[in-house]
C-alpha cells in the first residue's frame, strides 16, 4: 500500500481515512505519529498554520484553504454534467450511483432536495424516468432510500412496455405463444390465421403500435393499462383483429385473424389481471412478465385460447378466438419483451 499524499484533489476526510488505513497496515498506532505523517505528506503548495495538534484540526485547516473550495466546485460541476446511461445502452447503475454518491460527499452536498434535483438532471433526456422518480421520492427524506428508489425506477424501465416494443404473449393456461403464419382460414374471413404454438419463434413476435388517435405522442411512450394500441405481427406486418362477423373454425366464437395494413382492425387495449406495478398510481404502466387480458376497445371482445384445435391443409392448429362472456383463466396472457435478436 502506497503512502497517501494530499494536494487538494480529494476530500480532506478521505485523505485522513487513507492515511489511517496505511498506518494500520504498517502498525503505526500512535495518534501523534499519524498526525505528523499526515502533515508531512501534504503538498508544499498548501500551507497550514503551526500548532495543529489533532487530526480534526488538520481537516478543518485543509478545508479553509482555497484548494478545498476549488475541489468542491469541481465536484459540483461534475455532478451537473453527469448523465445516467442504462444497462441497455452499456451503462452500469451501481457504478453510476457509487460515483454520484462519492461526488456528493466530496462536494459536501447532503440536502435531500438538492440530491433529488441532481439525480433528476441526470435523467434529463427521459421524461418517463424523471416523472416516475419524482413521484416515488415525494416525501422521502433518506438519501439511502432515494438512491434505492432511483435504482428501482431505472431497472424497472428496462421492463416497461412501450409503443414500438417487440413483445410475445404466452398463454398462461397452456404455456403456448400467440402466433400467426402464412396460412389463411378456409372459412370465415379467409384472412391469415392466428394460433398458439409451443415454442417461441419469429412468428410469435408482435409490435405494440401507436393508436392512430394519438398522433402527437412519442413512439416510445410507455403503454398504460387501458391505453389503446394496434398489435402488429412482426413477420407479416399484418394487424391482429377480432371480428364477430366471422366464426372461429372450431368453437364458432368471434374469429381472430391478422389483416393487411390497408384494412382497419379493431383497436386493442390491455386489462390488468395481476400487474406487479399496481401501487395505486395514475401511471399504471405495463411491465414485461405481467399477466393481462387483451380486449378490443369498441366491441369488448376478449382474446382467449384453450385446447380446441382446427384443421387446415391436413395440419392441426390450436384455436384462438374472441368472446364477450365472463373472463376466466383461459383469457390470461403473460406479456414478454422480446430481444431484437429473435427477429
Amino acid at each position: 500500500m502506497e503512502l497517501p499524499t494530499y494536494n487538494g484533489t480529494c476530500h480532506p476526510n478521505k485523505y485522513i481515512k487513507r492515511m489511517r488505513a496505511y498506518c494500520k497496515v504498517n502498525q503505526i498506532t500512535n495518534e501523534k505519529e499519524i498526525l505528523e505523517l499526515c502533515i508531512l505528506m501534504i503538498d508544499s503548495i498548501i500551507t497550514i498554520p503551526r500548532g495543529i495538534n489533532s487530526l480534526d484540526a488538520l481537516v478543518s485547516s485543509l478545508k479553509l484553504h482555497s484548494t478545498f473550495n476549488i475541489f468542491k466546485n469541481t465536484c459540483k460541476a461534475k455532478l451537473k454534467f453527469l448523465n445516467y446511461v442504462s444497462e441497455k445502452e452499456g451503462g452500469n447503475t451501481a457504478t453510476f450511483l457509487a460515483n454520484f454518491r462519492s461526488l456528493c460527499d466530496d462536494a459536501e452536498i447532503d440536502n435531500v432536495e438538492d440530491i433529488i434535483n441532481l439525480l433528476l438532471y441526470t435523467l434529463s433526456s427521459d421524461k418517463f424516468l424523471k416523472n416516475e422518480f419524482k413521484r416515488k421520492v415525494n416525501g422521502i427524506n433518506s438519501v439511502d432510500e432515494i438512491l434505492k428508489i432511483f435504482s428501482d425506477v431505472v431497472i424497472d424501465e428496462l421492463n416497461v412496455i412501450r409503443y414500438g416494443s417487440l413483445v410475445a404473449f404466452k398463454h398462461v393456461a397452456t404455456g403456448k405463444y400467440l402466433s400467426s403464419c402464412n396460412k389463411n382460414y378456409s372459412t370465415g374471413s379467409g384472412f391469415q390465421i392466428v394460433l398458439v404454438k409451443n415454442n417461441l419463434s419469429p412468428n410469435c413476435v408482435w409490435v405494440i403500435s401507436k393508436n392512430y388517435e394519438l398522433p402527437n405522442e412519442s413512439l416510445d411512450k410507455p403503454v398504460s393499462y387501458g391505453s389503446p394500441f394496434y398489435l402488429i405481427h412482426k413477420v407479416s406486418g399484418n394487424k391482429l383483429d377480432m371480428d364477430k362477423r366471422y366464426k372461429s373454425p372450431a368453437t364458432k366464437h368471434a374469429e381472430v385473424c391478422t389483416v393487411s395494413k390497408v384494412l382497419q382492425p379493431q383497436r386493442l387495449r390491455l386489462i390488468a389481471i395481476d400487474p406487479v406495478n399496481n401501487d395505486d398510481n395514475n401511471n399504471n404502466y405495463i411491465l414485461s412478465k405481467e399477466i393481462i387480458n387483451i380486449q378490443t376497445l369498441e366491441t369488448k371482445l376478449i382474446l382467449r385460447s384453450h385446447e380446441s384445435t382446427f384443421t387446415l391443409d391436413n395440419k392441426h392448429y390450436q384455436e384462438v378466438f374472441g368472446h364477450d362472456k365472463r373472463i376466466s383463466g383461459n383469457d390470461e396472457w403473460c406479456i414478454e419483451l422480446i430481444d431484437d435478436r429473435l427477429e
